[in-house]
C-alpha cells in the first residue's frame, strides 16, 4: 500500500507513513509528531509538501486549515495549493458532465477582490484567509467553438454567485460532490475558453 503524508504544522514536519502501521479508525488516530508528540494531520499522498525553512507557506497552509469547513484528514496538499492559489487571485476550474452533448460546461471558482482595500492588498501579499470570499460560476460553452478554436459565445456564462468564505465555499461544493482538489488550475487546462 502507498505510504501517505502526515504533517505536524507546529514543527512543520512530514511522516510518510502507511496507514495500515496505526488504528486510524479509533477516534481519529493518527501517527505522532516526534518533535512535540502531538498528532499529526493526514494530509494526502499526491504531492510533496512545502521545505521545513519555507515557514511562510506552512504558517498559510496551517491558518487555511483552521478555516476550511472538511476536516484536514479529507485532503492533502492539493487543497492547500489551490487555496493558496486562489487567495493569491488565481483562477480554478472544473469540466462538469453538460446536459447537452453539444456544449462543454465548467464551475469556475475567483476570489472575490470588489473591495478596493483587498484589491490593493492582492498586490503585494495573497488574501488573509479569514477575510476570504469566492465568486462561483457555471460556465457553457458550444463544443463547435472550442473544437474549432473559435471565439467562444458566452451568452451561456452564468453570473457569479457569491461564496462568503472558505468553509462556504468548502460546504457548497461538497453538496455537488466535489472537493476543491477536484479542480484545476486555469493555466493547466488549455480548452477552457473563460
Amino acid at each position: 500500500m502507498a505510504k501517505h503524508n502526515y504533517v505536524c504544522f507546529s514543527c512543520r514536519t512530514v511522516r510518510r507513513a502507511d496507514p495500515n502501521e496505526f488504528d486510524a479508525d479509533a477516534e481519529g488516530q493518527s501517527p505522532r509528531c516526534q518533535h512535540c508528540s502531538e498528532p499529526m494531520q493526514w494530509a494526502g499522498n499526491q504531492a510533496e509538501p512545502p521545505k521545513r525553512s519555507d515557514r511562510k507557506t506552512w504558517a498559510r497552509w496551517s491558518n487555511i486549515s483552521r478555516f476550511a469547513a472538511c476536516d484536514v484528514r479529507g485532503w492533502g496538499f492539493p487543497y492547500f495549493m489551490k487555496m493558496n492559489s486562489l487567495l493569491k487571485g488565481g483562477r480554478v476550474v472544473k469540466e462538469i458532465i453538460s446536459e447537452n452533448p453539444a456544449e462543454r460546461t465548467w464551475i469556475e471558482i475567483v476570489l472575490n477582490a470588489g473591495g478596493h482595500e483587498l484589491h490593493r492588498l492582492l498586490r503585494t501579499s495573497p488574501c488573509p484567509p479569514e477575510k476570504a470570499s469566492f465568486n462561483l460560476r457555471y460556465a457553457t460553452f458550444d463544443r463547435v467553438d472550442i473544437d474549432n478554436h473559435f471565439d467562444p459565445d458566452d451568452s451561456k456564462v452564468g453570473n457569479y454567485i457569491c461564496i462568503p468564505s472558505i468553509s462556504a465555499l468548502d460546504d457548497f461544493l461538497k453538496k455537488q460532490n466535489l472537493t476543491l482538489e477536484d479542480f484545476d488550475f486555469e493555466s493547466a487546462v488549455a480548452d477552457y475558453p473563460g
